[in-house]
C-alpha cells in the first residue's frame, strides 16, 4: 500500500525472527533487516539449556506472575507495567500458537543465503541470572553462524535486557541509525 522501495525491516523479538526469514527467503524484496533480540532457532536454546542443567531440579513457579516476567524483559521500572499491560491487550491463543511455532522454527541453515545487509542487535543481560553476558553473546554468535559475515554484523548493548528500547534507547537508534546511513 505505501509503495516502498525495497524498504530496510526492523523487528523486535518474534519481529526479529520475521526479519531474518525476509533477510534469508525475500532478499530481492527488502534493502535490509534489522532484528533486535531475536534468534533464528529460539527451541535450541531451550533444549540446549535444559540437557546442560538436566541434573538440576527445577522448580516449576507456584503460578504465573507477569510483573516478575516483565522485570525479567526490561531493566527500565518505567516500563514493566507497560510489559504487563501489553500481554494483557494480547490475545492468549494466537500468543501460545505463535510462541509454539517459534520454538520449532529453525531458520538456522537458511542464513547462509542472506544477501543484504542484516543487523544483529543483542541484549547481554537477557538470562540474567541463569547466563552470563559472555555466554549470551556466545549464543547469539552461534545461532547466526551460517550468515555470511559481509551481510550481517552484531551489536551486543552490556546493559540491557531483552526490551532494548527500555533499557538502552539511545544506544538503540544509534545503532539503527548507523545502519541506515551505511545502506542507504
Amino acid at each position: 500500500r505505501q509503495q516502498l522501495t525495497k524498504p530496510v525491516v526492523i523487528g523486535h523479538s518474534l519481529g526479529g525472527y520475521l526479519a531474518l526469514a525476509l533477510a534469508s527467503s525475500a532478499p530481492e524484496q527488502i534493502g535490509g533487516a534489522i532484528n533486535v533480540d531475536g534468534l533464528p532457532a529460539l527451541g535450541v536454546l531451550f533444549a540446549e539449556s535444559a540437557a546442560l542443567n538436566a541434573d538440576q531440579p527445577q522448580a516449576a513457579p507456584a503460578r504465573f506472575d507477569p510483573m516478575l516476567m516483565a522485570k525479567g524483559m526490561a531493566n527500565n521500572e518505567s516500563w514493566h507495567q507497560r510489559i504487563v499491560n501489553d500481554m494483557f491487550r494480547s490475545d492468549g491463543m494466537t500468543s501460545g500458537r505463535v510462541m509454539g511455532e517459534l520454538m520449532q522454527a529453525d531458520l538456522r541453515p537458511q542464513l547462509a543465503e542472506l544477501r543484504v545487509p542484516v543487523l544483529t542487535l543483542g541484549a547481554l543481560q537477557n538470562g540474567v541470572p541463569y547466563s552470563t553476558p559472555q555466554q549470551v553473546q556466545a549464543n547469539y554468535e552461534k545461532q547466526l553462524a551460517n550468515a555470511p559475515t559481509q551481510f550481517h554484523r552484531f551489536a551486543f548493548a552490556a546493559d540491557s535486557k531483552h526490551f532494548i528500547m527500555a533499557d538502552a534507547p539511545t544506544w538503540l537508534n544509534q545503532q539503527i541509525g548507523q545502519f541506515l546511513q551505511a545502506n542507504l
